[in-house]
């Protein structure tokens, strides 16, 4: 996932590449939530027209392979660490560059 902008899905059966998901930042780091079959993503979008790096994780719905959500996350220059809770279903993102910790209430993919 490390530097890429697409996901690929792994059949675990076969081993095989069965979809490849393209993402609206470089990937850093992927979490699951077992419970919702929900993937988020973390990582740093770059936007041209400003010149700012903030970051952002990707929202992917595990029984479709397909992008539902994109979370900008204004304050963080990037998105370096993800895990995801499935008891209370908040997603925790780190930012080593910014010193902080983003929780996104993942039912509504809003930040807390």
């Amino acid at each position: 996932v490390l530097g890429y902008s697409s996901v690929s899905v792994i059949d675990g059966k076969t081993n095989k590449v069965v979809d490849d998901i393209t993402l609206g930042q470089q990937a850093s780091d992927i979490s699951t939530n077992p419970q919702t079959n929900m993937i988020y993503v973390a990582g740093s979008d770059y936007n041209p027209s400003t010149g700012i790096t903030s970051g952002s994780v990707s929202v992917i719905d595990g029984k479709t392979n397909k992008v539902v959500d994109d979370i900008t996350l204004i304050h963080v220059r990037s998105s370096d660490y993800i895990d995801a809770n499935p008891k209370t279903n908040i997603v925790y993102v780190v930012s080593a560059a910014s010193d902080s910790i983003t929780p996104i209430n993942a039912t509504t993919n809003e930040i807390q």
